[in-house]
């Protein structure tokens, strides 16, 4: 579990899985917003990065990890909204993001790290809403833009796209998605009508965009669409809300995460896979949006702001792992727990997220000792949390937790 919502996955070319977001706590590991996901468990990336948290991750072909955010520093020291962790350290990069906001980040194959958000210097010098490190210095992408990018990503061929809300680069109209052929962008059939937050190109020269439009190149290709080259393309039916992550696996099955309930017509849960032909779902997929994926192997990744999967039969709040190989159950679900509660053990206080069918109304916890007499009692209001329960004054020892009618949970007090 984590402690605030995921924002962006990333797996290295060895396979090692990063996350970032507005977490400090993964698992009972302190990671202050960026961490990586092990056969062991979640683990730290020295001391993280600082306030401000990780809006976006990238990895280049050395294995290094790229983050990006508003952040002002990283491993202690100095980093401005972009920092680089090698393996063992953070790093800056020259003077960073002089300002605003890193929602975007890109690498391709020469090394070069592309960077899009909101702001107006990069290494101290006029840099709007995109710059290149080239590993030394800081270059500017364009001369002009009138808006914000959310959205960077390079092509086979080394063509750089972005996605944003924007509607003019450098004086050519563009409608929120572009691309830069050497250094010069053009339109893309048109555009579309409302945000691009996600660009994802393939090995073929197809690039899928996704986002909150409901129209593409003039078509209604609403949230999700394929540009060809020179047109844009529907998806097997499209998607019924925004879609704000895409990935692609070796076998070029595309994987597609959001706030939707339906991929052409299937039920799916805001997570989803298209095979080319046919949409498929992943388990009862996921109970709220999905705002970042990752896949290594056969293993889809998937962060956001979740509790338990679609059914509510698991809890797997703000991250979850899926594997198709491991077949699903064949006999009914155990009840989810009624609440996370963490850490565990515990210093003097203790934190609960509540499920979506306890956050739906005000709740009591109460605390109980090992012979199940009521020490205290905790008045939730309706929401899922963090509820932050206090229990100074308390001897150290296993006490129990409980929700309403539901299972008491242990919790060691130390």
């Amino acid at each position: 579990w984590l402690d605030s919502d995921l924002r962006d996955l990333a797996v290295s070319n060895t396979g090692r899985v990063y996350a970032g977001g507005n977490f400090t706590l993964a698992g009972s590991s302190a990671v202050n917003y960026v961490a990586e996901w092990t056969a062991a468990g979640w683990q730290p990336l020295g001391t993280g990065v600082g306030l401000g948290g990780v809006l976006c991750l990238a990895t280049d072909t050395q294995g290094n990890l790229y983050a990006g955010g508003n952040f002002t520093q990283a491993g202690g020291q100095p980093a401005n909204r972009v920092a680089k962790w090698n393996g063992t350290a953070w790093s800056a990069l020259g003077a960073g993001i002089g300002n605003g906001v890193v929602n975007a980040l890109a690498t391709d194959a020469a090394g070069n790290l592309y960077v899009g958000g909101d702001f107006t210097l990069a290494g101290g010098a006029r840099a709007l809403s995109m710059a290149k490190w080239d590993g030394t210095n800081w270059s500017p992408l364009n001369t002009s833009i009138n808006g914000w990018v959310y959205a960077l990503a390079v092509g086979p061929t080394g063509t750089l796209y972005a996605g944003g809300n924007f509607t003019l680069i450098d004086g050519v109209i563009v409608n929120r998605i572009a691309q830069r052929n050497g250094s010069t962008w053009s339109g893309m059939a048109g555009g579309g009508n409302a945000v691009v937050v996600r660009l994802l190109p393939d090995s073929r020269g197809h690039v899928y965009a996704g986002g909150e439009f409901t129209q593409m190149g003039g078509q209604a290709l609403g949230y999700l669409a394929r540009w060809d080259g020179s047109t844009w393309n529907a998806v097997g039916g499209g998607i019924s809300g925004r879609v704000r992550a895409l990935v692609l696996d070796s076998a070029n099955n595309l994987y597609v995460g959001g706030s939707f309930a339906r991929a052409g017509g299937t039920v799916v849960n805001n997570i989803t896979r298209w095979d080319g032909t046919t949409w498929h779902t992943l388990g009862t997929g996921l109970a709220d949006g999905v705002m970042a994926l990752a896949v290594h192997g056969s293993t889809v990744y998937a962060g956001g702001g979740f509790l338990t999967v679609g059914d509510g039969s698991k809890i797997t709040a703000q991250f979850g792992v899926y594997d198709a190989r491991i077949p699903t159950a064949t006999s009914a679900a155990t009840p989810p727990p009624a609440a996370m509660l963490y850490p565990n053990p515990a210093h003097g206080t203790a934190t609960l997220r509540l499920s979506p069918a306890e956050a739906a109304h005000p709740a009591t916890a109460e605390l109980h000792d090992a012979l199940g007499r009521v020490l205290r009692r905790y008045t939730l209001p309706a929401g899922p949390g963090p509820h932050t329960l206090p229990l100074a004054g308390l001897a150290p020892g296993t006490y129990y937790v409980q929700i309403g009618t539901a299972r008491p949970q242990p919790l060691v007090i130390e």
